[in-house]
This record gives C-alpha cells, structure tokens and sequence, in this order.
C-alpha cells in the first residue's frame, strides 16, 4: 500500500487574500522563513489550510528541519476540521507510519473522508484497497471509476483493467480501451503495454501489429518489462519487423532483469526467452546483444492526442534503438 500511495506536498489556495497574499508569495520566492513566520499565527488560530500548509513544510524540511511527528501534527489538525489534502496526508503518515504509530484502519479512515469530498488520491488509494485487500470488486470499481474520471492516471488503468477482466463492472474490450487510452495519453507504461497487448492478441480489436508494436515501444522505452518481453517476442517471430535475434535477445535480457529469482511472471518468461533464443545465435551475436543491453537506457517518449480513439507516438522508432547496429 505504501508504494501506491504518494504523499505530494500542495500549496493550498489561500483562502483568505489578505491573509495569505504575504505568505503565498514568499513561499513561491522560496523564503520559507517568510512564510512560516505568516503560517504559524494563522495555524495557531486554527485556520486549517495554514495548518495544511505547515504540515508540509514540516514533512519536506521546507525552512524548518524536517520532522514527520510536527508534520503529522498540523495535518491531523487540518484533517479534523474538514481539509480533504489534509485528510489525505495524515492517511499517508499513518499508512507509513510516519510521524505516528502505523495505523492502517486509523489510514482507510482518513482516506475515505477524503475521498467522500472528492479527493482523487484518496479515491483511487480506497479503490486499491477493496481490490487488492478487501477484494470487493464491486466498491473497487466505484471509487476507481471516480478516480478516473478526474483524470487520476493509475486509476484510469486500474478502471481499464476491472472493465478487461469484467471485475465489479460487465467485461468490456471497448471500454477497458478508452480507459487505457486516457493513461496511455499521460504516459503510464502498464496502460501503453496493455492496449499493445488488446491490438496483439485481438482483444475488442480487429489484430493491428503496428498499433501493438507502437504501444509496446512506448511502454518498453520506459522500462517496462511485459512490454519488453512483447516486443523481444516481436523480433524474435518477425513480427511486424524482420526477424532480429540480437535486438529479441537484448529486449529479453531488459526484461528479465537482474534477478533471475524474481516472481514477476514478464520477467520470468523474458529469461526462459532468452535462453531459448541462444541455440540460434553465435556468441558473436550474444555478446552483441548482451552489449546493447548494458548501454540501453530508458527514454521518455511523450504522445501526442490524434482523434477521439486514437494516440501516437511523437516518434515511432525509439533513437536509442534505430541506429543500434546496421540494417540487415
């Protein structure tokens, strides 16, 4: 739950001009000495986003030596009187038992009055929850679907994912597909690995290789390592492109990772890959691709919106791979 659950210091909008313009701007100069010395009063007199904004100067050090017990303190001052950010923060310290004594009912409950206002963080982390730990799927889908709509992109995917698997919403390809659209539009890799994976294995879609081999290299340039594996087995079967066991064994080796003890099923079929893929290499060819593994590194590549149902790369073949090595 910790992983899922990222706590971002917000500025909060001053809820009184004359009281937080001074304040505002010295924080945004970085003089948070400035701020703090307008913050206090107005947290001392219960005013719930000085409070707020306080509790996060705390927690990242911000003027003040960092100290979560402070931190926690002012959020769950904020969080009581009604602040949503707050309730959200205090959820996470709990969750992480920082600054207090890990607590996760003590989290669901903040978590939840957040997400009862609206907050997106709050509503996606509750939808986690009754998918992964309470496993109603039916409440998962609820929470995650309000997420979504609010343009949360984990949530975007997890709704695309219950309505693939038909998961506390009726199966739908076409919806997990728009859902999926909507993260890979913001760059996630898992929704750009699984709409490659709908137009590889025809799933609501009509068998599309080239859309399948653009949304893995998506996901791929980013580290991803199904679609690594997907896009290893792509130049390994000639898929789509000419059969290429260096650059299959080099995606396979990214795949799999360092840890040939991992669980992580990608990972695991990647290494048996490639291992398979040697009997038809030299040595020459391993150590080739064994070479363009260790020098690859991850490349964001930002997409761009064409139409109502389709995305495209702002650049289909990655740099870091169409000059590796010669065309054969």
């Amino acid at each position: 739950m910790a992983a899922i659950a990222a706590c971002l210091l917000v500025f909060a909008a001053p809820g009184s001009a004359q009281d937080f313009e001074s304040e505002e701007l010295a924080f945004h100069q970085g003089n948070y000495e400035v701020a703090l010395s307008d913050l206090r009063p107005l947290a001392k007199r219960n005013d719930p986003i000085a409070q707020f904004n306080l509790g996060g100067m705390y927690r990242e050090g911000l003027g003040v030596s960092q100290d979560n017990a402070e931190a926690a303190k002012w959020f769950l001052r904020a969080a009581i009187a009604g602040h949503a950010m707050a309730q959200h923060n205090i959820g996470i310290m709990y969750l992480e038992g920082k600054g207090v004594i890990p607590d996760v009912v003590e989290a669901v409950k903040w978590f939840s009055m957040a997400a009862a206002q609206g907050d997106a963080n709050s509503q996606y982390i509750i939808g986690i929850i009754n998918l992964d730990g309470t496993r109603d799927f039916v409440e998962a889908a609820k929470w995650l679907g309000m997420a979504a709509e609010q343009g949360h992109v984990h949530a975007q995917t997890a709704f695309g994912l219950l309505h693939w698997t038909g998961r506390g919403v009726a199966q739908d390809y076409a919806e997990a597909a728009k859902w999926y659209r909507k993260a890979a539009e913001q760059s996630d890799p898992d929704a750009q690995a699984n709409l490659g994976r709908m137009y590889d294995e025809g799933r609501g879609f009509r068998y599309d290789y080239v859309k399948a081999e653009m949304y893995y290299r998506l996901a791929a340039a980013q580290d991803h390592p199904a679609a690594q594996l997907h896009l290893g087995l792509m130049y390994a079967d000639g898929v789509n492109m000419a059969i290429d066991n260096v650059l299959a064994y080099m995606w396979f080796e990214l795949a799999a990772g360092q840890d040939l003890r991992s669980t992580d099923e990608s990972r695991t079929e990647a290494a048996v890959a490639r291992e398979l893929i040697t009997e038809d290499m030299t040595p020459e060819q391993i150590a080739e691709a064994k070479k363009l593994a260790r020098e690859w590194r991850p490349k964001f590549s930002p997409v761009t919106r064409l139409s109502e149902d389709e995305t495209s790369p702002s650049t289909e073949t990655p740099s870091n791979e169409s000059n590796m090595r010669p065309q054969r």
